[in-house]
């Protein structure tokens, strides 16, 4: 469990905005307790994180979920919306070009 815990310091230092930093432990710990963390769902955990880090919602830092909620309701299964700037742009298909606007 040690290498669990210092995975939890690893989520924090990445996360955007820590609050409930503490709360967020507890319910790590209860979470590994039972099973739902683990080494294996690592791996899923911090990629839960990246795309979260990567969302609409939380480029306004206001937005993003305390670590408590995040983890209590499994928030890293979700895919949300990313932000504009992290979508990469292809426009080679398109009729919109980003220096000339829309193409006829």
């Amino acid at each position: 469990m040690p290498n669990l815990i210092d995975r939890y310091h690893q989520l924090i230092e990445t996360w955007p905005n820590p609050i409930c930093v503490d709360e967020g432990m507890r319910q790590w710990i209860s979470m590994i307790d039972v099973g739902v963390i683990s080494e294996a769902s690592l791996p899923a955990i911090f990629a839960g994180l990246k795309r979260w880090k990567q969302s609409e919602q939380w480029k306004d830092k206001g937005m993003v979920h305390s670590v408590p909620r995040w983890l209590r309701e499994k928030l890293w299964l979700d895919h949300p919306r990313p932000s504009l700037k992290a979508e990469s742009t292809d426009y080679s298909n398109s009729r919109y070009d980003p220096s000339e606007g829309y193409r006829a």
